[in-house]
C-alpha cells in the first residue's frame, strides 16, 4: 500500500522501512499489543488504522479493500482472517481511532523511548485495565470516584455494547481480589491485619539483631587476629634489628685488632712500587691499573690508563729493570720485522704522525717499536691483474661479510679496469696478448 510522502525515515532505506512496518503490523493484528520505540510505534499506528479501515470497507461490500490488505500482509491467511471477522467487527460503530500509543520506561541499553502500541476496546486494552483497577481501589476503601474516572469509564465502554459495563466490572472484581492476596485490605479488617504484620516485623527484627550480633563477632574476632600478627611481625622486625646490631659490633672489634703479617707486607710492597713508579698516584688508582704486588712488564700501560683519569701528569724516568723484557740482540731484529710504510704523508686530508700522536696517551710511547702496516693503496698494488675471456667482469669483493654490492666492468679498453670498491683489476686477455705483441715489435 502506498506511505506517505513526510513520514520518519527510521534511519533506513525505503525497502527496509516498508518491511519493518509490515512486520510490526502483522504483529499487532496477531497479537493486539507490541512494544517498540516510540517513532516505529507512531509510523506503524498510522498504518494499522488504514488497515482496519480496509476491513471495515470488506463488511461494506467491497472485496478489493480485503485482497489489498491482504497483499499488504506477509503471513496472508491467519492476519486476513482475523481482520475480516473480529476487528472488522469490534470496530464497526467505531468512527476512527483504532490504536492507541503509550509511553513506556526508556530501554536499558541505550536509553531509548519506548512506547506500547495497542488496538482499543481489546483484550489487552491497558487504559480499560488501568480504569478497573481504580474502580477496585476505591470499592475497598469507600472513597469516591473523581471525575476523571467517570470520563474514563465512558470512554472505554463506549463502543463495547450492552456488555462494556459488565466486562469492566467484573475486571475491578479480579483487581479487589489480587488486592487482598497481597496484603489491601478494607479498613474495618485494618487492626487484625496490622497486628499480624507487627508481629511479622518484630521476629525480622529479632532474627536482623542476631545475625547483626553474630556479623560482630566475626568482624571483632578477624580484628583481634590481625593485630596478633601485627605484633609477632614487629616482634620479629626488632629481634632482626638487635642481630644486626650485634653483627656490626662484631665486625667492628674485629677491626679494631691488628693486620696479620702477610697482610703488612702486600700493602708494604704495594707502597714500595708506587713510590718508585709515580710519587703522587694515591695507591687506590694503583690498585686498580696493578692486581698484584709485583711489578708490571709494561708499566707505560699502566701509566697511561691512570693519566686519563688523572690528567696530563710530568713523566717519571723508568729504570732499567722496568724495561720492556726485549733482549738487546733482538731489538733491531724486531723493529725491522714491523710491516713497513711510507715515512709521509701521501693525501691532504692527512696529518703528520708527529703532529697527530701527542699529549699524555704517547708521552710513553716507543713509535719505533709500534706497528706500520701497508697503505691500502700498496696491498692493492700487489694483487695481480686477472685475466678474462669475456668483455664484461662481474665483482663483488669475494661475496660474503667480507664483500662489495656486485658491480659490472666493461672491458673493451685496453688494458687493467679496476674496480670502485675493492680496488681488483681486470682485463680482457685479448688486450693483454695485443700488448705483448706490441711490446714484442717495439724490442724488436
Amino acid at each position: 500500500m502506498p506511505i506517505k510522502r513526510n513520514m520518519r525515515g527510521l534511519h533506513r532505506t525505503s525497502s527496509h522501512r516498508n518491511a519493518l512496518l509490515r512486520n510490526m503490523v502483522v504483529s499487532l493484528v496477531m497479537h493486539e499489543s507490541i512494544l517498540t520505540t516510540w517513532h516505529k510505534a507512531k509510523e506503524a499506528q498510522s498504518v494499522a488504522d488504514k488497515i482496519i479501515t480496509m476491513g471495515k470497507q470488506y463488511l461494506g461490500g467491497d472485496r478489493n479493500a480485503l485482497i489489498k490488505a491482504r497483499g499488504y500482509f506477509y503471513n496472508q491467511k491467519e492476519p486476513t482472517n482475523k481482520l475480516s471477522t473480529i476487528l472488522a467487527q469490534r470496530y464497526k460503530e467505531r468512527p476512527g481511532g483504532y490504536t492507541r500509543v503509550l509511553r513506556a520506561d526508556p530501554r536499558v541499553g541505550d536509553k531509548a523511548q519506548m512506547a506500547v502500541l495497542e488496538f482499543v476496546d481489546g483484550a489487552r486494552d491497558t487504559r480499560f485495565a488501568m480504569t478497573a483497577r481504580t474502580l477496585a481501589h476505591d470499592e475497598m476503601y469507600d472513597k469516591p470516584q473523581t471525575p476523571i474516572t467517570l470520563r474514563n469509564i465512558v470512554k472505554v465502554t463506549r463502543y463495547r455494547g450492552e456488555t462494556g459495563t459488565a466486562e469492566l466490572k467484573d475486571f475491578a472484581q479480579k483487581f479487589k481480589a489480587a488486592f487482598q492476596r497481597r496484603g489491601f485490605h478494607a479498613p474495618e479488617q485494618a487492626p487484625k491485619e496490622m497486628e499480624k504484620h507487627m508481629k511479622i516485623n518484630d521476629e525480622k527484627m529479632k532474627k536482623m539483631d542476631k545475625e547483626k550480633k553474630i556479623r560482630e563477632t566475626w568482624v571483632a574476632e578477624k580484628e583481634a587476629l590481625k593485630l596478633l600478627k601485627e605484633d609477632k611481625k614487629r616482634e620479629e622486625l626488632q629481634r632482626r634489628q638487635v642481630l644486626k646490631a650485634q653483627a656490626i659490633e662484631n665486625r667492628r672489634k674485629k677491626a679494631k685488632q691488628p693486620c696479620t703479617f702477610a697482610h703488612h707486607q702486600k700493602r708494604s710492597s704495594q707502597r714500595s712500587i708506587q713510590s718508585s713508579i709515580h710519587p703522587i698516584i694515591p695507591p687506590t688508582m694503583l690498585r686498580s691499573a696493578l692486581r698484584t704486588t709485583l711489578p708490571s712488564p709494561r708499566p707505560a700501560l699502566a701509566l697511561r690508563s691512570i693519566s686519563k683519569e688523572m690528567g696530563p701528569v710530568e713523566p717519571t724516568k723508568l729504570t732499567p729493570d722496568m724495561q720492556p723484557s726485549i733482549p738487546q740482540s733482538n731489538q733491531h731484529e724486531a723493529r725491522t720485522l714491523q710491516a713497513p710504510n711510507r715515512t709521509t704523508t701521501w693525501s691532504s686530508s692527512q696529518i703528520e704522525r708527529s703532529q697527530a700522536m701527542k699529549g699524555p696517551r704517547f708521552e710513553q710511547t716507543d713509535f719505533a717499536l709500534q706497528p706500520t702496516p701497508y697503505a691500502a693503496v700498496e696491498l692493492i698494488k700487489e694483487e695481480p691483474v686477472r685475466f678474462l675471456e669475456k668483455r664484461v667482469a662481474r665483482c663483488d669483493g669475494g661475496g660474503g661479510p667480507r664483500g662489495h654490492p656486485a658491480i659490472y666492468i666493461n672491458l673493451d679498453r685496453s688494458g687493467p679496469q679496476a674496480c670502485s670498491y675493492c680496488g681488483v683489476r681486470y682485463e680482457m686477455k685479448h688486450h693483454d696478448d695485443h700488448t705483448h705483441s706490441l711490446n714484442f715489435i717495439q724490442g724488436q
